[in-house]
């Protein structure tokens, strides 16, 4: 977990202008329970999520980025990528 966080803040560092204050928490659990609690603990107003499923992942099996957006009580921007 510190390698990734690590890595996460040098990421942050170096992609996103130091006048967003951009927070980078690093925790372990079901993905979209642990962005949604984080989110709540920590007063969060953007959650940035990617989303790579598929219609039928989404139909059926649920995806993470869904669910954030279902239950999130701040604004989510989901990004996806176009390769997908």
């Amino acid at each position: 977990m510190d390698e990734v966080s690590r890595h996460l803040r040098k990421f942050v560092a170096e992609s996103i202008p130091e006048k967003f204050h951009p927070k980078t928490i690093v925790t372990q659990g079901n993905p979209a329970e642990q962005v949604l609690k984080q989110a709540r603990i920590n007063d969060i107003d953007l959650i940035v999520i990617s989303s790579h499923d598929t219609e039928f992942e989404q139909v059926f099996l649920g995806s993470c980025s869904a669910k954030v957006v279902r239950h999130a009580k701040c604004t989510v921007f989901v990004a996806k990528d176009k390769k997908y």
